[in-house]
């Protein structure tokens, strides 16, 4: 995304008034493309997951790995700042495969479950 003009993003998301994920995010600017409204959407990457959503992206990178979280952004999650928590990187990519956004989560450790399926599912 080298030369393009970018959109900044931060959000806290909460769940029954308390701060489950921290997101940072850097969009491609196209006033011709609701990217940004997209990106808006919490659900925008459960869509990935499920195959429904969001029209504009049609794949993405996503890297979760444990991480420290600096002072502000445990304050933000109202966790202690030794506490361990997960990153979620992830880079967007529209159907012409360019990438159009990146970013990441945050969130405690203990609200992250990660499961996998392998194999032929008759889903």
């Amino acid at each position: 995304m080298s030369g393009t003009p970018i959109v900044t993003l931060k959000r806290l998301v909460s769940h029954d008034g308390h701060p489950f994920l921290l997101n940072n995010a850097y969009l491609r600017f196209d006033p011709k493309s609701p990217i940004v409204e997209s990106e808006l959407e919490v659900s925008s990457l459960s869509g990935l997951f499920t195959g429904r959503g969001n029209s504009f992206i049609k794949k993405a990178l996503l890297r979760v790995e444990p991480t420290r979280l600096s002072a502000g952004e445990a304050d933000y999650l109202k966790i202690d700042v030794e506490e361990a928590a997960f990153k979620i990187s992830y880079i967007f990519f529209d159907y012409t495969d360019s990438p159009v956004g990146s970013g990441w989560f945050l969130t405690p450790k203990q609200l992250v479950s990660l499961a996998a399926k392998i194999g032929v599912w008759d889903d």
